[in-house]
């Protein structure tokens, strides 16, 4: 949309774009979401998890993460 704050110019953002990059190089080395989100309290894992693959803070020029979330274990019927 257009006129809609992106990144850290959002009042609510959390991040800056200093920490996704950050994010982003940690996990392309292997670095799971949820380890991170150990540093950046504030900050719910999955948060962490879409700024370091890119579904969020798109126009970063750092690549992002391949990572995927793992599948829900389906609930086996008794």
């Amino acid at each position: 949309m257009a006129g809609q704050l992106t990144g850290e110019r959002h009042g609510r953002s959390k991040l800056t774009e200093r920490d996704v990059i950050k994010i982003r190089r940690s996990m392309n080395r292997g670095a799971s979401h949820v380890d991170l989100a150990e540093d950046y309290p504030q900050v719910d894992p999955v948060t962490i998890f879409r700024a370091g693959t890119g579904r969020t803070w798109v126009y970063l020029g750092e690549p992002p993460s391949p990572a995927r979330l793992p599948r829900a274990i389906p609930k086996h019927k008794r």
